[in-house]
């Protein structure tokens, strides 16, 4: 993994259907949070035994660099109950919205990617793929 540095950038994306796109983004003067560790470590890139979705920083060979967990960013998935005095999450067809995430600015990242499950489909009823993928190189660093 990467040094991470003093720097934040906010990535503010938009998604319609089946399409994420990254809108825009900010440096700011403040850090990241930390990489998630069980997705950091120990996992080679071609292994995905995970669902949900998840952020990537790679590098110019695609190898990835940080990675954190997101929260739903397509808000497919609300949690609900069950009935039975427990939680269960269900899928639901969104078609627009907007989420951001801040990743560190690290000097070897060149590639940004968002990672979920296929769309329109049950979250823990498959792996997750590569959902969007943006390059980095025209972001000033």
């Amino acid at each position: 993994m990467g040094v991470m540095s003093e720097q934040a950038l906010r990535l503010m994306f938009s998604f319609d259907g089946e399409h994420i796109h990254l809108e825009k983004h900010a440096i700011l003067e403040m850090k990241a949070p930390p990489p998630d560790w069980d997705l950091t470590y120990g996992r080679p890139r071609s292994v995905r035994p995970l669902t949900g979705f998840w952020i990537e920083l790679r590098d110019a060979a695609g190898t990835p660099v940080y990675r954190r967990y997101l929260s739903d960013p397509l808000h497919q998935y609300p949690e609900a109950p069950n009935g039975e005095g427990g939680w269960t999450r269900s899928f639901v067809d969104r078609k627009a919205g907007i989420f951001s995430v801040l990743v560190p600015v690290m000097r070897e990242a060149r590639l940004v990617t968002i990672i979920g499950p296929p769309f329109a489909t049950q979250a823990t009823s498959t792996h997750s793929r590569d959902l969007a993928t943006y390059s980095l190189d025209r972001f000033e660093r």
